[in-house]
């Protein structure tokens, strides 16, 4: 994943998890889905919670709507906690808590 912070300044956050799911099916094309997920990350910005940016743990849960466009292909629409941390690497250690709201493309292997 990769995600753009635009404020109080600009910068990036880059990363890879192992995100487990459930995916309950509503009709032939729509789906519900609720899952979480681990992994590290690159976060660009220096803060109060944090201290220096650098290496960091990014989990998350969430729930939102698949749309299935094919077998394997479909849209999502999901709203997810994220949870922030540098894992004890440096101090502060405090965390960051955010909620965000998801659009993506996902395929299915």
């Amino acid at each position: 994943f990769i995600g753009h912070i635009l404020s109080p300044e600009h910068h990036i956050i880059l990363g890879a998890q192992v995100f487990l799911e459930y995916v309950f099916p509503l009709t032939k094309h729509l789906s519900l889905h609720t899952g979480f997920g681990s992994g590290p990350s690159y976060f660009g910005a220096d803060t109060i919670e944090q201290g220096r940016g650098g290496f960091e743990l990014f989990s998350s849960t969430g729930a939102g709507l698949r749309y299935h466009l094919k077998e394997k292909n479909s849209l999502l629409l999901e709203f997810r906690a994220i949870h922030i941390s540098n894992i004890g690497t440096s101090s502060p250690n405090n965390g960051i808590n955010a909620q965000s709201l998801f659009f993506g493309y996902s395929k299915n292997f």
